[in-house]
């Protein structure tokens, strides 16, 4: 009888230390064994363009995103200087003058550094080439930033993107599209992992105006329609921008924050519900101000997920750091509670 006990209690010690250990993926158990293409992720649009500035879209830094489940970052690229084009990509919302994030190698650092103490996510990054930089360019500072190592290569075989556990597992979890991928003069091959994004995916409209937003679902990128692979992905852009008066000058298009309570809200839902019928589930999110409003709980109902603890989840590290420390006090409680059944 008391070994039966004792088996019991084992038993039932062990299969809450399992589900204690179970893994996650993008912080949810449920996402890792769906490909990658049926996810929903939350997007921040130009994800650097951060602080006071009219032209910033996001109020705090990229490390702080990723810490609130942002799991997609829009990245600008552009000279510093036009006038005098170099081979180093600049993170600048339209002009350098106008707000300069600095080089892109920087903010690449940042993404690997969290990156590696977050393995268990997978992590998008597109990226608007306005300054038409060579793939050897961008490559480059993926290299310098140490990057590379852990970008995938999709050879689109089959049509089928691997599960996120996959991907994890490999080490192999950021995805990089590139909107205009230039080609080297010279006939440099492109890093493999730098994928055209118009090959896999399209974007609704994104140039809404705040005074009167009218939200689409029709293929606004690329012209061509949608692309033609397997599994089709799709950004929805969901944000707004504002017109600053200058005197003497024609307006300046600029950043909305005060529209972000409204826009991120119930109208995102109600996007996302209307392109989710006509088009089927959004995979990209894409919002400004991303923490204000619901855009995170309305990415976690598009994935069938419980919501995200409230702001930030930052807490979520200290979370699993609670969870990895409450399974080893488990783990011991089931061994000192099966010897002493035995002994008794």
């Amino acid at each position: 009888m008391h070994f039966n006990l004792a088996f019991l209690a084992a038993l039932s010690c062990q299969l809450a230390f399992t589900a204690a250990q179970a893994p996650t993926c993008n912080n949810y158990g449920e996402l890792c064994s769906r490909s990658y293409a049926n996810v929903t992720y939350l997007t921040a649009h130009n994800a650097y363009a951060v602080g006071s500035s009219i032209a910033a879209n996001q109020h705090v830094n990229i490390s702080e995103q990723l810490d609130d489940g942002v799991r997609a970052l829009m990245l600008d690229l552009r000279h510093k200087d036009p006038k005098k084009p170099t081979f180093t990509p600049y993170l600048c919302h339209s002009d350098c003058e106008f707000l300069n994030a600095g080089v892109l190698s920087a903010a690449l650092t940042t993404i690997r550094t969290w990156l590696e103490a977050h393995k268990s996510n997978v992590l998008t990054l597109f990226f608007e080439n306005g300054g038409k930089f060579t793939a050897s360019a961008i490559a480059a500072q993926f290299k310098q930033a140490g990057l590379d190592q852990y970008c995938f290569q999709f050879s689109g075989q089959a049509g089928r993107w691997p599960t996120l556990q996959e991907m994890i597992a490999a080490n192999q979890n950021i995805v990089v599209f590139v909107d205009d991928l230039v080609a080297d003069g010279d006939g440099t091959p492109a890093a493999p992992y730098l994928l055209p994004e118009y090959s896999y995916v399209w974007e609704t409209p994104y140039q809404i105006e705040a005074k009167s937003p009218q939200f689409g679902c029709t293929v606004d990128r690329p012209k061509s329609g949608v692309p033609q692979v397997a599994q089709p992905m799709y950004v929805l852009n969901h944000f707004v921008y504002g017109e600053l008066p200058i005197t003497g000058a024609s307006n300046v298009s600029t950043s909305y924050p005060q529209a972000a309570p409204s826009v991120n809200t119930n109208s995102l839902s109600q996007h996302a519900d209307e392109c989710g019928k006509a088009r089927g589930q959004a995979n990209f999110v894409a919002v400004d101000f991303y923490e204000v409003g619901d855009a995170p709980k309305i990415v976690s109902t598009l994935n069938s997920v419980p919501p995200p603890p409230e702001r930030k989840q930052a807490a979520n590290a200290k979370s699993n750091a609670h969870r990895t420390h409450h399974a080893g006090l488990l783990g011991l409680t089931c061994a000192v509670a099966a010897t002493l059944l035995v002994v008794r």
